[in-house]
């Protein structure tokens, strides 16, 4: 790129993946790949793609483990939590437009034990008060 993007862009973009995913989960369905390379943008315009991927909401869990791009994955996903849904979107979402403003992943991890050291040397890492469920789920 010759330039990052700016904040408007970034912006612009975003709220039509959010107009999007809504549309999705209204619908009953989301997505098990939402990554960068799965927004396809023409000019002003954005859609999501990869849509090969989708899922319904109410379907057996696991749902996107194996699925969805390590880089964009939430915690509670590599930790197995059995208690997920589309709000995995607003995690893989976070990570996309600080991707989109870096030019560069946030958590680029080689392996889900590398991932999981990123996410905590950039949030801290889970405790009783911020993250109970996390921590019983790392315990196993």
């Amino acid at each position: 790129m010759g330039r990052p993007f700016s904040e408007d862009e970034v912006k612009k973009w975003c709220f039509q993946v959010f107009q999007g995913l809504r549309f999705m989960h209204d619908k009953g369905y989301f997505h098990h790949d939402l990554k960068l390379e799965n927004l396809l943008v023409s000019g002003d315009l954005i859609k999501i793609g990869g849509m090969g991927s989708t899922k319904k909401i109410d379907s057996d869990p696991p749902h996107a483990f194996i699925i969805m791009s390590l880089w964009y994955r939430p915690p509670e996903v590599m930790l197995f939590s059995p208690n997920y849904s589309y709000h995995v979107h607003v995690w893989a979402m976070g990570a996309i437009m600080a991707e989109l403003l870096m030019l560069r992943p946030l958590f680029p991890g080689r392996n889900v034990s590398d991932q999981m050291s990123m996410i905590c040397s950039v949030l801290g890492s889970p405790t009783t008060e911020t993250w109970l469920e996390g921590l019983a789920l790392a315990k196993g």
